[in-house]
């Protein structure tokens, strides 16, 4: 089996972000969609699996936060929605 490729979205929840997910799964990519507000990603992520088959993980998280910069920070599996 071969594996589609993946592409990583900052900003989906709305506008461009969200059209160039729209964009990707529709071209076969799976996804991981970033944005500070969970619901909307989760709604897309729902659209996109549905209407492409695509695989989508989303992630709520503010990449201007300077913590997520730090050493010590890591993402865990936990912290991963869908």
């Amino acid at each position: 089996m071969t594996a589609r490729p993946t592409a990583l979205i900052t900003g989906a929840s709305s506008g461009i972000g969200a059209e160039l997910a729209r964009l990707f799964a529709g071209d076969a990519y799976d996804l991981v969609l970033v944005a500070r507000s969970a619901r909307p990603l989760e709604d897309l992520s729902v659209e996109l699996r549905e209407r492409h088959g695509v695989s989508v993980r989303v992630l709520a998280r503010d990449l201007s936060e300077p913590a997520l910069y730090g050493s010590r920070t890591r993402m865990r599996s936990t912290e991963w929605c869908g």
